[in-house]
């Protein structure tokens, strides 16, 4: 008797998607004749596909065997075909059956005996483990994305050692959905219950799949046209969230003028080095090593930099924003003179330092002062209103929330969040800004703060 096993079957096929197919075969009953020699040695089997096929399967060793079968693939492939495949699976299968059927055969005094045999037989069995597919997104921008109606295009490549371009995307995913098998070219083939997608790759197919099924149900004939073969089309808010399941995938970006492999999405800001260097009261400002930076949309949202594109926060591009047009490649940088470079000392380099990575000289750092901060608030009521001056004091600094600090030549490092959080404080009370101080003439805003609006200003500061 010839002795089989699954993953030996596994073996013998030509390559994975021969197995596969053949056990696709096998699993819809296509064998559809079977009879073997007196010796049980020699096996012969019609198989149902285009035609009916012959295979004849033949002990020639101990645990050696030889195949034959009549279709072409045995000509033009290395080792068995579909069809011998089915029948080698339908041979275990004989196998199987006749083991268990002699077993319950055999009698034995204890009855748990026989149950203890077969489920070590059955153990000798390998386990078989699915076959694994990762999906590859290929996404297309032809140009910046300028507004939310811009397109982007996505393909997809799927496979494992070997990625194949999905030809039909939309017939692709509504048999994905439908739990279809799924054939691509003569190597590539998804069935479901044999073979499964990787768990990131699995996350991408149920996003396109719910945004089709999403657009379907608002207008047929508008999700229709989302599809162009090969491509899918999508919009910018979709993109994103497609950016965001793909964070542990590598994918292909298609820009106009490049074409760039093994991409990578990350939520940050990516770190961008800036030169300052001061000399006679001027300050110039470039990136460091001419660094490219190629934003994908217009607003920053989205930046491309060494193979990564990265969805920065808001306080990055607060600070980035003016410089990711005005410097880079072929571009001069940037030259700060006379008033405009004090005016960068006090106001643009406190800002963007923090955020920034930028390398200060030590004649500018000398200049400036980090000094703890705290607040004074000094109320004064009068007739029917009260009137509050909100002081910012750093160190010995004190000065008018309304005032620029006057620190002799010295560059005051200010706590902006904190000062525009008091001064939004006293504004949700109902204080109106006037010059040098805050009033509030509202009765029941009066009559509330005394109640309870006290304890909250006594904790921010001295009052």
């Amino acid at each position: 008797m010839i002795h089989l096993t699954r993953s030996r079957i596994r073996n013998f096929a030509a390559d994975e998607a021969v197995f596969q197919r053949g056990l696709t075969y096998f699993k819809e009953k296509r064998v559809i004749h079977a009879s073997c020699s007196k010796n049980k040695k020699q096996f012969s089997f019609t198989i149902k596909g285009r035609q009916n096929y012959r295979v004849m399967i033949e002990e020639s060793g101990e645990r050696d065997l030889e195949f034959n079968c009549n279709c072409p693939a045995m000509y033009t492939q290395k080792g068995a075909c579909k069809h011998t495949v089915a029948a080698l699976l339908y041979l275990l299968q004989y196998e199987e059956q006749t083991a268990k059927s002699s077993l319950q055969k055999q009698t034995y005094a204890d009855e748990r005996i026989p149950r203890i045999i077969q489920y070590f037989i059955d153990a000798q069995e390998p386990h078989y483990e699915k076959e694994v597919y990762h999906v590859e997104p290929i996404f297309e921008l032809p140009a910046i994305l300028r507004s939310d109606a811009d397109p982007v295009l996505i393909s997809l490549r799927v496979g494992n050692t070997k990625l194949y371009r999905v030809q039909m995307l939309k017939r692709f995913l509504a048999d994905y959905k439908e739990k279809k098998p799924i054939f691509l070219g003569k190597e590539f083939s998804y069935l479901p219950e044999e073979c499964s997608f990787d768990a990131d790759s699995e996350k991408l197919l149920s996003e396109l799949v719910s945004y089709t099924e999403v657009l379907a149900i608002l207008d047929d004939k508008n999700s229709t046209l989302l599809f162009q073969k090969s491509r899918m089309l999508l919009r910018k808010n979709l993109f994103i969230r497609l950016l965001n399941t793909c964070k542990n995938m590598s994918f292909t970006l298609k820009l106009a003028d490049s074409e760039l492999e093994h991409v990578r999405f990350q939520c940050g800001a990516p770190q961008i080095d800036y030169d300052l260097f001061m000399q006679n009261e001027t300050v110039t400002m470039d990136y460091k090593e001419q660094e490219r930076v190629t934003p994908l949309t217009a607003d920053g949202a989205l930046l491309l930099r060494d193979g990564i594109v990265y969805m920065p926060g808001p306080t990055f591009m607060k600070t980035y924003l003016p410089f990711y047009s005005t410097l880079g490649e072929a571009k001069p940088p940037l030259v700060f003179e006379e008033e405009a470079c004090k005016d960068f000392l006090e106001y643009v380099l406190p800002m963007i330092h923090e955020t920034l990575q930028v390398e200060i000289p030590d004649e500018v750092r000398d200049r400036y002062l980090t000094l703890p901060f705290s607040a004074k608030l000094y109320f004064d009521v009068l007739y029917q209103e009260i009137r509050v001056t909100l002081s910012f004091v750093y160190g010995e600094y004190e000065f008018n929330s309304f005032d620029a600090p006057q620190t002799g030549g010295y560059i005051l490092v200010r706590e902006k969040e904190k000062e525009e959080f008091l001064a939004s404080l006293l504004s949700s009370h109902g204080f109106e800004a006037h010059n040098g101080f805050y009033l509030l003439k509202n009765d029941e805003q009066i009559f509330e703060l005394f109640n309870r609006g006290g304890a909250t200003f006594s904790g921010l500061g001295q009052v």
